[in-house]
């Protein structure tokens, strides 16, 4: 059984300030930041696997993480420009997201013109959401542990962890 949480209370519960982590987690098990998923065999997913603001946007400029990070000015540079690069590789995908997650009420609309259409199949539609947020998530997942890892020393990294851990 499937809970829904609306729209409204989604972003109620973003309002006072639940980290984007415990907000990711809402789909069950998986762990990774939020990646959602079954939680193993025979698990019951206990609500919607909401997206989060960077599943739609992009992984967070770096340049409001500098003083958390405390990047150095060549650190940040090379960040923005893998993240630049990663939002270019992963635009079509965070816009059908976007799309699917406005369709099955999980989003506003970013442009009504595009998502006025009568959703015949709501299973589907659902299970196409899923698989589009997982893909972001592991997209995202790999960019952290493939470019911005290879950025930050030791030190900057479990900060960088934390930070997204949301403590």
């Amino acid at each position: 059984m499937r809970l829904r949480l609306t729209p409204a209370l989604f972003v109620a519960l973003l309002a006072v300030g639940l980290p984007v982590s415990v907000v990711a987690a809402q789909g069950g098990g998986g762990g990774g930041g939020g990646m959602g998923g079954g939680g193993g065999m025979g698990a019951q997913q206990l609500g919607p696997n909401l997206p989060v603001q960077e599943d739609i946007t992009g992984p967070v400029t770096f340049d409001s993480l500098k003083t958390i990070l405390s990047l150095r000015p060549e650190q940040l540079s090379a960040l923005e420009d893998f993240r630049r690069a990663h939002l270019v590789k992963t635009e079509a995908l965070r816009d059908s997201l976007a799309h699917a997650a406005a369709g099955v009420g999980y989003a506003r609309a970013t442009n009504p013109a595009l998502d006025k259409f009568v959703n015949t199949n709501p299973g589907k539609l659902n299970d196409m959401y899923d698989k589009l947020l997982s893909r972001v998530r592991k997209s995202d997942n790999d960019f952290y542990n493939k470019f911005v890892k290879l950025q930050l020393d030791k030190d900057q990294w479990k900060a960088f962890q934390r930070w997204r851990d949301g403590y």
